[in-house]
């Protein structure tokens, strides 16, 4: 829902919505991908 909000209010398109966090629960990974997340642990692991 916050993606359709950015994208509503700012007038762009959302390309790609990502998650960085240390600690990703592992149930939560599957879920993530079916929702189109990208999940990261470090910022320096995310690619353009």
């Amino acid at each position: 829902r916050k993606a359709e909000f950015y994208a509503k209010n700012q007038n762009r398109v959302v390309d790609r919505k990502i998650v960085i966090s240390p600690m990703v629960d592992e149930r939560a990974i599957p879920v993530a991908k079916s929702l189109g997340i990208e999940t990261y642990s470090y910022a320096d692991m995310v690619v353009s």
